[in-house]
């Protein structure tokens, strides 16, 4: 039986998550469908449902985007779309989402038995201290990485547009060029790889590092959206990539 690669995950909540105090938007207050159970967000929003371009992605004809809400703290929920391929039948494409910590995502693929399901991190999201950036936050990630190489590496914008990586300087890539063979890595587990799809995202108050692996993931990470709980109980939007 053939494994989809995937790259983070757990357990979505909307079994069993308290219901939500307040709709977490103006649009959900109209919702024709379901809300989520802890921000109450509308369900059948065609932001994370649309199926344009996207749907060339997806893993079976049969597949459709679903919303996932997953918990980051008790007062903040993670909002994005991925591939329910239920009415597939096929083996392997169930898959489910959570933090494991206020960090790590994760995704869980489970594939039928005996295989034991596959679990894996699919972004980090860290919250930016006030008076940084983003790319400050990825910058002390390389505490994580060989100690000589260091000094050497710096963030630079991605090819994908309001993105960056963090990797080596122009020096030393042509470096490891010369002396590598095969795909490069430099900068630690948060830097520059060949081997695999990852990137850096100012998001709002957030700074996430991406990891789709080197296949199509069963989740959107260009969709990502935030809601935040107030004092009041009420949920609301965090500010996000303008594309967004």
């Amino acid at each position: 039986m053939k494994r989809v690669a995937i790259g983070l995950a757990a357990i979505g909540l909307f079994a069993c998550a308290p219901k939500s105090e307040a709709p977490a938007t103006e649009t959900a207050a109209a919702c024709t469908g379901p809300l989520t159970p802890m921000a109450g967000v509308c369900t059948t929003d065609e932001t994370f449902l649309r199926n344009d371009g996207s749907k060339d992605i997806l893993f079976d004809p049969k597949c459709v985007w679903k919303m996932e809400e997953v918990q980051r703290t008790p007062d903040e929920v993670l909002v994005f779309r991925s591939q329910d391929c239920s009415a597939t039948g096929r083996d392997g494409l169930a898959f489910s989402y959570a933090f494991a910590n206020p960090t790590d995502l994760t995704v869980t693929q489970t594939i039928a038995p005996p295989d034991p399901p596959i679990s894996s991190v699919i972004a980090y999201v860290f919250d930016i201290p006030e008076g940084k950036t983003a790319e400050d936050v990825a910058m002390t990630r390389l505490a994580a990485a060989p100690e000589a190489g260091r000094t050497r590496c710096k963030t630079r914008p991605d090819a994908m547009g309001a993105t960056f990586q963090l990797a080596p300087d122009d020096a030393f890539l042509d470096e490891l060029q010369k002396d590598q063979d095969g795909p490069i890595s430099a900068c630690g587990p948060f830097g520059y790889t060949e081997d695999s799809q990852v990137w850096w995202e100012a998001h709002g108050p957030h700074a996430i590092f991406h990891a789709t692996g080197q296949d199509t993931p069963s989740w959107d990470p260009t969709l990502f959206v935030f809601y935040k709980r107030d004092a009041s109980g009420a949920w609301a939007k965090e500010a996000g990539p303008a594309s967004h």
